[in-house]
This record gives C-alpha cells, structure tokens and sequence, in this order.
C-alpha cells in the first residue's frame, strides 16, 4: 500500500496519541479525540484504512481508518464489564482475535460473478473460488453430506425414500450445464447422478462405535465414521478419538485385572 508523507506522518502521531492519553479521564477524551481528528482531517483522509490497530496484542490483517481508532479509543471498552450485558461490544483486541481464529478455520467465498479474468487477478488471502468448490463436490458427497439422519432407522428410511423417488432426486441434483462438461470429477450428469443413486445399498448403513450415530459405510470394513473431519488429519474426530483411547497404556489396577 502505497502512503502519503502525511499520512505516515498521521500513523506515527496517532500511536502517539493513544500512548499519552491512555490514562486520560473520560470527561475530556471526547475533547482531545476532536482536537486531534480536527488536526488531521485537513491533511489526510482520515477514513481511509492505512494502518493496522495499534492496541491490539494479536494484530489483526486488516487495515483500519484513523476514525476509527480515536472511536475505540473513545469507548475503551472493558470485555469484563461487557461479559454481562445483553449485546456486549467488542474491543479491538476481541475481534482481531475473533478475526484470527476465524481465518484459520474458514475461507471467503468469491463468487464467480464477482471474479476478474485478467491476467493480474490473484485469489484474494484466506479465499476459495466458486469454481475450485463447485469442482470437489461429486454427487456421492453432496447427497450424503446432506444427511442430517442420526439415528439408524432414520437415516434407512432416508435412503430408501430417495430411491423410491429416484427421477425426483436426479432432477434435484443433476446438472447438465456446460461448465460439469468441464469438471468430469464431479459426476452430476443424468447419467451419473442415476447411477450413484441405484448403487446405494441399504444394508451400508451402520452405527458409529465410537459416536453412535448412524453413517453410511463406503467402505465395508469401517464400522467407525468418517462424517467429521479432525483439525489438521486426514482422519475423522472419532478414528482420533478412537486412536487415542487404544493408545492408552492401562493403569496398574487394568494390568492386575488383565493378568
């Protein structure tokens, strides 16, 4: 980002600001806030985001306008105090880490409306694009992902129901416009979609040792279930949980009764 000799200058002495005037009283800080914003809006936009929040622990990515800052600096909000009101406000150190813990665990959606196909266009940070989604969802995927089922009955009685009504679902599903000609992965033609329709069996569908809820089995051999992806594995939150549990080495009361 390109900045202004002003508006490095208006970074420098806002930090300065904040850091002489923390202990202020409230009774003049809207004062010295609009002293200080009077000073520097004749010389800088001073709701153009330039700099990252300068009293957060944990910075936050995002650029914020110098209004904004005075604003907190404003408020000065206790996150104690807030803890019992009914809609509590977040200080800046609140939502940068809110900001943070969301970013390692989701990503923007950009729209493929919204894209630009020149050259210089990159994928903006933390995004994915509409078209690299639309290209991992095969049919089987989708359908099963769907499933809000939880227990073994219910989710038999799904099943069945869907291939009862099979021209229902292949309509439902079932996509022939010519971008899935592009992305023969993702297996939504007619044809397709019929196909992983009547290849459904019935008798796949298991209870979860671990969880105890009720999963369609892909493969014959799993009777613990894939549907929750652990945090940085390949496995799911039961096949760890699970792991774990047979991990443990037993205490000496175990190996007394095991001997």
């Amino acid at each position: 980002m390109y900045l202004t000799k002003e508006e490095q200058e208006s970074i420098y002495w806002t930090h300065q600001f904040l850091k002489s005037n923390k202990e202020a009283p409230f009774s003049v800080r809207k004062l010295l806030a609009v002293y200080f914003l009077e000073e520097w809006k004749e010389k800088v936009d001073i709701f153009r985001p330039i700099m990252r929040h300068p009293v957060t622990r944990k910075k936050s990515a995002r650029f914020v306008c110098i209004s904004d800052i005075i604003t907190d600096y404003l408020l000065d909000v206790d996150q104690v105090a807030e803890r019992s009101e009914e809609y509590p406000i977040e200080n800046p150190d609140r939502q940068a880490r809110r900001e943070n813990a969301q970013r390692s665990s989701e990503l923007s959606l950009v729209m493929d409306s919204g894209r630009q196909d020149d050259d210089s266009y990159r994928t903006p940070p933390y995004s994915i694009e509409e078209r690299a989604l639309n290209g991992r969802d095969p049919i089987a995927d989708i359908f099963f992902a769907e499933c809000t089922a939880e227990s073994l009955e219910e989710l038999t009685a799904l099943l069945q129901e869907v291939k009862v009504n099979e021209d229902y679902y292949v309509n439902k599903y079932a996509d022939e416009s010519p971008w899935n000609a592009e992305l023969p992965d993702k297996k939504r033609t007619i044809k397709e979609v019929r196909k992983a329709i009547r290849e459904i069996e019935i008798n796949r569908v298991r209870e979860c040792k671990e969880c105890g809820g009720a999963f369609y089995a892909h493969d014959r051999r799993r009777h613990i279930c894939d549907m929750q992806r652990y945090p940085g594995s390949k496995e799911s939150a039961c096949e760890v949980k699970n792991h774990r549990k047979r991990a443990k080495k037993p205490n000496l009361a175990q190996e007394k009764a095991i001997k």
